[in-house]
């Protein structure tokens, strides 16, 4: 029984340590999953910012080319 007593800590601080191991695992991927977003999201603002500029400077050719 004294055994069987000894062992339970053990037993947990294994337990501790592979549920430790897993949750770090885990944590690498969560961080490029919410890279890989905010890159995607950084290049779809950059892409309607350029649509925008891109607009603005049909407009000013069409003014321009409306004369005085």
């Amino acid at each position: 029984m004294h055994v069987i007593k000894g062992l339970v800590p053990l037993v947990a601080a294994l337990q501790g340590g592979l549920l430790g191991a897993c949750a770090a695992a885990v944590e690498p991927v969560r961080v490029s999953i919410d890279a890989r977003i905010g890159t995607e999201a950084r290049g779809r603002e950059r892409g309607e910012q350029a649509t925008r500029a891109d607009i603005a400077a049909g407009t000013l050719k069409l003014f321009e080319s409306m004369g005085p």
